[in-house]
């Protein structure tokens, strides 16, 4: 048996599956099917001694569920995608400072990069160490690589250059991808976890939306307040990811736009305080409706009812507090 032969038996053996090889006349191929928790799992490496990065390593995880993500996760500084933030790329970020700065996330949309990058994911894509390869051609000068992370529909994709023999870092991208093919079914699940700690009722077709769809609901002081991730309008072509909290008793209240650090004359000062605890994005009224966003897909349920309760004061009818009656 090759040396390079050893690390897909490994994993024939753990997981399971079929395990084949294509040889060639400069090349060799690994393949190896299998499932891992419930996930189907292809991982190929094609071996080219005589390339500087010894071969290309590729492993996919088919989800079961899609919500239409399109996006690509690469380390900075890598080999492939380095210079591209340098260069002219606005990649999008996340709202977690050493993700965002480790890493250039690009995407076709923002708000859904936001959700499919949650906190399990990001964490497995940063934990998979790096490879350091040698290239023959090289002379002994090695070349530091990381996996690069996609996802492609139901497909989620891990990927460097370079031909895998250590078991750790594998295992390690597999966990990662796997976490990245979930997404979708764990979306839901976070936001049917909210709703039972709010004691509220889940709203929502069979999968996680960004377009209203997804939503709790919730009775507070007599009155409705909803809670629903959105896709929120940056500029003409942005989509940020907001999660929103909102009441519709706003008819008759004066139009109103707050952010943190504005003028408050005229808001209750508990709902002055809730918005700086909650760390809110802004507050409005359109005369319809109340509402207060939070970047990004949020599910802690103290921080939603803060909120929530914030709402709910601003459209008690009959307050007495500044303009709101």
């Amino acid at each position: 048996m090759s040396d390079r032969q050893i690390l897909y038996r490994k994993l024939a053996d753990r997981f399971g599956g079929k395990f084949h090889i294509r040889t060639g006349a400069t090349r060799s191929t690994f393949y190896l099917d299998t499932e891992v928790r419930g996930t189907s799992i292809e991982v190929r490496g094609t071996s080219v001694p005589y390339s500087l990065a010894g071969g290309t390593t590729d492993i996919r995880a088919i989800a079961e569920s899609s919500l239409g993500v399109v996006l690509r996760v690469s380390r900075f500084g890598n080999m492939r995608y380095g210079y591209i933030r340098n260069l002219f790329l606005r990649d999008v970020i996340v709202g977690d400072e050493c993700f965002d700065r480790d890493w250039v996330i690009r995407a076709r949309n923002e708000s859904h990069a936001q959700a499919y990058l949650g906190e399990t994911q990001r964490s497995l894509i940063d934990a998979v160490p790096a490879t350091e390869v040698v290239g023959p051609r090289a002379a002994n000068v090695p070349l530091s690589d990381h996996y690069n992370f996609e996802a492609r529909g139901r497909i989620a994709i891990a990927y460097f250059d370079g031909f895998e023999t250590d078991e750790e870092r594998m295992l390690a991208a597999i966990d990662a991808t796997i976490a990245l093919a979930q997404r979708p079914t764990s979306l839901l699940e976070q936001w049917r976890l909210l709703a039972g700690d709010l004691n509220a009722r889940l709203e929502t077709t069979e999968k996680w939306s960004d377009d209203g769809s997804t939503r709790i609901s919730m009775s507070i002081r007599g009155m409705v307040v909803v809670v629903s991730p959105v896709a929120d309008k940056l500029g003409w072509r942005r989509l940020r990811l907001r999660t929103r909290v909102y009441c519709e008793n706003g008819q008759g209240l004066p139009p109103l736009h707050y952010v943190p650090g504005d003028s408050d004359a005229g808001i209750p000062p508990k709902v002055v305080e809730a918005t700086k605890q909650a760390g809110i994005v802004v507050l409005r009224c359109d005369g319809k409706r109340i509402w207060i966003d939070l970047d990004g897909n949020v599910c802690d349920a103290a921080r939603i009812q803060l909120v929530a309760q914030a709402v709910a004061q601003l459209a008690v009818p009959n307050s007495q507090i500044g303009p709101y009656r």
